[in-house]
């Protein structure tokens, strides 16, 4: 089960369609186990790996998942890519040199040959299966704007020109992460990951096609410029009558005294394992705070909620991913909760900090004040009394990261988020 989200307002005006995924048909696929070059598909160029060591390192190919040259196409230390269909599949790293795309070429295509009419067809669906060098960073289009790392997958319909269906580009990093983040799904079109990482251990991705028509071209765009910037991807195919089983009809997210209370409802299910609730403070970069079980299979409205007590003052960003029992998933939209703060109550300084921060407050009554510190994952990891008489207090925290800080005072509470860089 894929699923598809909808926000409400999506959901009032396109209506509930409750359906499944059995009746969807494969129409055209791409295995790689077979040389298709110039019958099947059209590589701009194709270079093998070979027993050098420079050009182990530069290739754009078809071939094994292992090859002749350090025994893997991915760092030694990671083993070899696994989760292909097959024993053969289309790795690419370092495409402008060596002969490969040839110097400041980075960019390579592939275009698939002979793919059927799509008249008469409908609910047409891309899905293929991907990977990457996980500890083998990527260039992000902020460190490199004229020549990121990405794998894009395109369409076009009737000669209309092409339209991405799925990318992966590399994640938004720190100022040290910049030139070394991981490739992931591009969720929102921004030319930026925020998906889970790639890994050696490929993953099965669909993404709906829009419209219809008579003809239809694929094609996938692939862009690499360094060394130990891997990626991979097998078995493509193109399926009609795919309409995803599961609608969410409602994510919502509204500010409470303890936090922000999380609620989202389904119409059906068929094989969800449950939720991942993932949180971000950029919307950019997400972390998993919460598992909520599915249903399973059911036809009836189901109801979910989860209450985050680490919420921030500021706007606290959260998505759904809903995963099946299969390992396939999706993503919800975004939903944004600004938390408020009362002006004037409680400071920390300075932030980022290194180990030591101050938290100030004033409490001219000598009410109880509790400190309790949580982890990206959500886990306490501090909790203490402070003093109540005292406006200046000091807190240590001994691992680099970023945490909530949550400040009670009395009845109030509020929430801050701190970084630690040692």
């Amino acid at each position: 089960m894929r699923t598809l989200f909808y926000h409400l307002r999506l959901f009032i005006i396109l209506g509930l369609c409750i359906t499944n995924t059995l009746n969807a048909q494969t129409f055209w696929s791409e295995d790689f186990e077979t040389d298709g070059n110039g019958s099947r598909y059209t590589p701009e160029v194709e270079v093998r790996p070979s027993g050098s060591s420079a050009s182990c390192n530069d290739y754009f190919a078809r071939s094994l998942a292992t090859d002749q040259c350090s025994g893997d196409f991915i760092d030694v230390t990671l083993g070899t890519y696994t989760g292909l269909s097959g024993s053969y599949l289309w790795a690419a790293e370092d495409l402008d040199d060596n002969g490969v795309g040839g110097s400041q070429n980075f960019e390579l295509f592939i275009t698939f040959d002979n793919i059927p009419s799509i008249a008469g067809k409908s609910n047409l669906a891309f899905r293929g299966i991907f990977g990457a060098g996980a500890t083998d960073k990527h260039d992000n289009v902020t460190a490199a704007t004229t020549n990121p790392d990405f794998m894009i997958v395109e369409y076009q319909i009737d000669g209309g020109g092409f339209q991405p269906v799925l990318s992966f580009h590399a994640k938004l990093g720190g100022a040290a992460e910049t030139f070394n983040t991981p490739l992931a799904e591009d969720t929102n079109g921004d030319n930026i990951g925020d998906g889970a990482d790639l890994t050696n251990a490929m993953q099965t991705y669909t993404a709906l096609i829009p419209g219809t028509g008579n003809s239809l071209d694929l094609r996938i765009r692939v862009s690499a410029n360094s060394a130990n910037e891997e990626m991979a991807f097998d078995f493509f195919e193109l399926l009609e009558n795919f309409i995803l089983p599961v609608e969410l009809v409602a994510f919502e997210g509204k500010a409470v005294e303890k936090g922000v209370q999380l609620s989202w409802s389904t119409a059906t299910e068929t094989n969800n394992a449950g939720f991942e609730l993932q949180k971000s403070y950029d919307a950019k970069d997400w972390e998993t705070i919460a598992f909520v079980e599915g249903r399973g299979n059911s036809n009836v409205l189901n109801s979910y909620a989860f209450e985050d007590q680490t919420a921030v003052a500021g706007t606290n960003y959260y998505r759904l991913k809903q995963l099946d029992f299969d390992g396939a998933f999706e993503y919800s939209e975004v939903v944004a909760v600004e938390m408020q703060e009362e002006a004037g109550r409680v400071l920390i300084f300075p932030n980022p900090s290194s180990r030591f921060f101050t938290v100030s407050f004033k409490n001219p009554s000598a009410q109880p004040v509790e400190l309790s510190a949580f982890n990206s994952l959500g886990q306490l990891i501090l909790s203490q009394q402070l003093l109540p008489n005292v406006e200046n207090q000091q807190i240590e925290l001994l691992e680099a990261g970023t945490y909530v800080i949550r400040v009670q005072i009395g009845p109030s509470i509020s929430y801050h988020r701190v970084i630690i860089q040692l």
